[in-house]
């Protein structure tokens, strides 16, 4: 698996959960977007975690960061429904967990709430404080040729 199949099974999760789940996300992307209307979730970065190194094969362990965001800060209706979100991915995933291919596992590993999270990409004029939750993926299981 290289980053290219890492983001599109990340996308594949993302645009998957959001058919199967309609209103939990409006937009997903497979990297920063140019504006939010959440709910939505975005691709944020992707590294390598472990390299495994086995005769002739080398297998990545990929790390996909997605942020969910769902709403303005912390109120109470937002925070209950991104709970809802992440706890409806999370189960998304595990059960489609050969998203990238039947040799690949595509795992959850951590979630982790950001309150008052701004995008520091976005002009400060319309930049906004979201509440959003970022979700770890981790990929293992596919090997190439050295």
């Amino acid at each position: 698996m290289n980053r290219v199949e890492a983001r599109t099974a990340a996308m594949l999760l993302l645009d998957g959960y959001k058919a199967a789940n309609d209103g939990d996300l409006m937009q997903t992307f497979p990297t920063r977007p140019m504006s939010l209307h959440p709910p939505a979730a975005f691709v944020e970065s992707i590294n390598t975690g472990d390299v495994t190194y086995t005769g002739a094969v080398v297998m990545p362990n990929w790390q996909i960061l997605i942020r969910f965001v769902r709403g303005l800060v912390a109120r109470g209706d937002v925070v209950e429904a991104n709970d809802a979100l992440i706890d409806g991915f999370w189960q998304y995933v595990i059960d489609n967990k050969h998203a990238a291919g039947g040799a690949t596992l595509t795992l959850p590993v951590e979630s982790n709430d950001d309150d008052g999270w701004v995008p520091e990409w976005m002009p400060a004029d319309t930049a906004l404080p979201y509440y959003s939750t970022t979700f770890l993926l981790s990929t293992e299981g596919q090997f190439s040729a050295l």
